[in-house]
């Protein structure tokens, strides 16, 4: 029965991507909106987020919502959180600040260019924050370890919040 249902959850992510495209004629089209909109209504956060490629497996996913890094209206998440279509997640990943919109709902991985139709990004254009901010402070020669202090004060200078 599982296994179907993410056939079919394939085809017709496949199918509303030659929609998008307009591949193919609006009477299999307007069949594939009412049945996409019947397959899924919640998925778990971290499965939506592997689903989408953001994490290269379910447990880094897991890990990032534990470690509050995963926020929904300003509101960190577990990764066993439903989430529903038109809903806006906040998500903090490699020393940058992502926003993406919920459009589709999967629960299995798939490639990229299926993943790119189930969410919008809504992110900032900014430059490379590895460019902008230094990951290394520089220290002069022979000072020695940091201080507690000096290392608060660095991981202060290096974390990036949103």
């Amino acid at each position: 029965m599982q296994k179907v249902k993410s056939a079919k959850l394939l085809v017709l992510i496949s199918w509303y991507y030659l929609y998008i495209s307009n591949k193919f004629n609006s009477k299999k089209s307007i069949l594939f909106l009412k049945l996409i909109k019947m397959e899924l209504s919640k998925v778990r956060i971290d499965k939506w987020l592997w689903a989408i490629r953001l994490f290269k497996s379910r447990t880094l996913a897991s890990d990032a919502c534990d470690a509050g890094k995963v926020k929904i209206e300003g509101v960190s998440v577990k990764a066993s959180r439903l989430i529903s279509i038109g809903e806006t997640i906040y998500v903090r990943h490699l020393q940058t600040q992502k926003i993406f919109k919920v459009k589709t709902l999967i629960d299995k991985r798939v490639n990229a260019t299926l993943a790119a139709v189930c969410f919008e990004d809504l992110s900032p254009p900014d430059e490379n924050p590895l460019v902008m901010k230094s990951v290394f402070v520089q220290r002069d020669k022979g000072a020695g370890r940091p201080t507690k202090k000096e290392r608060r004060n660095m991981d202060d200078f290096t974390t990036l919040d949103f």
